[in-house]
């Protein structure tokens, strides 16, 4: 049952990463903090259309990963090692709803600004931004440890590779980077920057792939017979 349910939730994953990829491949370009207000209102008039097609598209995507770390939670409890790896994959579902929560919540604040941009005025669509950038942070915070918690489980159980575990720590690192934006409005940790969005994006995406692939591809293999990731 636990590979039937690894393998579906590895096709989602695959769905979710795609989504994810055109997400941010389309999105049009989210002004900072320190940008004037009027440029928050210009951003939200000028780019409703795809804005909307963006938060869509993410909100979406969130869903099904939701449908991975499941899989991922059922792989690493059933696979008979203990107490340490259910607590784990359990702490890794926990977290990894949390940052889809803050990112669902980031990503419609911008769809509600997009869609009433005509009724809006420059502080509101500035307060928007402001409420979507906090819950980037949030967001990258709760990734950072569901991305730990899943090494962690990973690591015990032996369910899946040891690489996953691996790649799963720079994409930690990289998200929790994202809470730089609470506190920097320009820069390296500013929304714009390489360290508070882009490396964040790219290894979270890679390491969402790389699961997915991974789940999607399990072979079966008959009751009893040992993980091949631990046998290994």
């Amino acid at each position: 049952m636990s590979e039937v349910g690894g393998r579906i939730g590895g096709l989602a994953g695959l769905v979710a990463a795609t989504l994810f990829a055109a997400a941010l491949a389309t999105a049009p370009e989210v002004p900072t903090a320190a940008a004037p207000a009027e440029d928050a209102y210009t951003f939200f008039l000028d780019n409703s259309d795809g804005i909307e097609t963006a938060a869509l598209l993410v909100i979406v995507a969130l869903l099904l990963s939701a449908a991975l770390l499941s899989s991922i939670r059922l792989l690493v409890t059933t696979a008979g090692t203990g107490n340490r790896a259910a607590y784990a994959g359990a702490a890794m579902q926990a977290t990894g709803l949390l940052a889809i929560g803050a990112t669902s919540v980031s990503s419609a604040t911008l769809a509600v600004g997009a869609i009433r941009a005509e009724d809006s005025d420059p502080a509101t669509a500035q307060a928007l931004l402001d409420v979507t950038e906090a819950g980037v942070a949030v967001a990258g915070g709760a990734f950072a440890l569901t991305l730990l918690f899943a090494a962690l489980a990973i690591r015990i159980s032996g369910s899946l590779p040891r690489g996953l575990a691996l790649l799963a720590l720079p994409a930690a690192l990289s998200c929790a980077f994202w809470l730089g934006r609470l506190f920097a409005d320009s820069g390296a940790l500013a929304s714009d920057g390489f360290l508070g969005s882009t490396l964040g994006e790219l290894l979270l995406l890679a390491w969402l792939a790389a699961a997915s692939l991974i789940l999607a591809s399990r072979p079966s293999r008959p009751a009893g017979q040992p993980s091949l990731s631990r046998s290994r």
